[in-house]
């Protein structure tokens, strides 16, 4: 994993001879329908760098590497007493988005995306909570396998956003697909990551997303 990691940041970098290198952060919230986002839910975060690659035609190439926390929680009863649990789990991620958007006389450029993603589980941190919200305990050095979740996962996202002087605002859904790696914890082949993404396509709808991602990417 380290070296992945290397290799991503270092292939980043390379590119910054040939693109515009910028930061990237955001928030995120599980709750796919706009109107509905609850700013005191929106506990999920992102940050890291990103390098755009502009192509013919109002097309754009963007790879990014960034630190994502995804959270989850998890209501139970526990000796008649009502507790939830609060997961949060930090994943190294290899985003790809490609864009296209015409440039509007160079003073903005509104775009639409696709982008595909990699990741992996670097960190997890559990909170146990009471009825009234009060934190009972931590629960550090928990594995993505001790919350039943998958170590390395895969999927893509779609949105829009607009670009203006240095900076670029966007709105994306995303939809995680599960774990990339077989039973014998080995990628699993093109063709059978390429079928799950289909019948996501197949079936496509913003409800159907796992997430809601804002961004703000400032280029150097």
């Amino acid at each position: 994993m380290k070296k992945l990691i290397i290799m991503a940041v270092s292939l980043l970098l390379a590119a910054s001879a040939y693109a515009q290198v910028g930061v990237i952060a955001g928030l995120a919230s599980n709750e796919t329908n706009v109107e509905n986002v609850d700013i005191k839910g929106v506990t999920q975060y992102h940050i890291g760098l990103a390098a755009k690659l502009p192509f013919i035609l109002g097309f754009g190439f963007q790879p990014q590497v960034i630190y994502n926390v995804k959270g989850q929680s998890v209501g139970t009863m526990i000796d008649s007493e009502n507790v939830s649990f609060d997961a949060s789990t930090g994943y190294f991620e290899i985003p790809v988005q490609i864009q296209w958007g015409p440039n509007i006389l160079d003073i903005a450029r509104p775009y639409v995306f696709v982008e595909p993603y990699l990741g992996f589980a670097l960190d997890t941190k559990v909170l146990k909570s009471n009825t009234e919200g009060k934190k009972v305990e931590d629960y550090e050095g928990m594995t993505t396998k001790d919350l039943g979740m998958d170590q390395w996962d895969y999927g893509f996202s779609v949105g829009a956003g607009v670009e203006f002087w240095k900076l670029q605002v966007s709105l994306r859904w995303v939809y995680d697909l599960g774990s990339p790696m077989d039973e014998n914890d080995k990628f699993r082949k093109f063709d059978d990551l390429w079928s799950d993404v289909k019948k996501e396509f197949d079936n496509f709808s913003l409800k159907n997303a796992s997430s809601i991602r804002g961004s703000i990417v400032f280029f150097f």
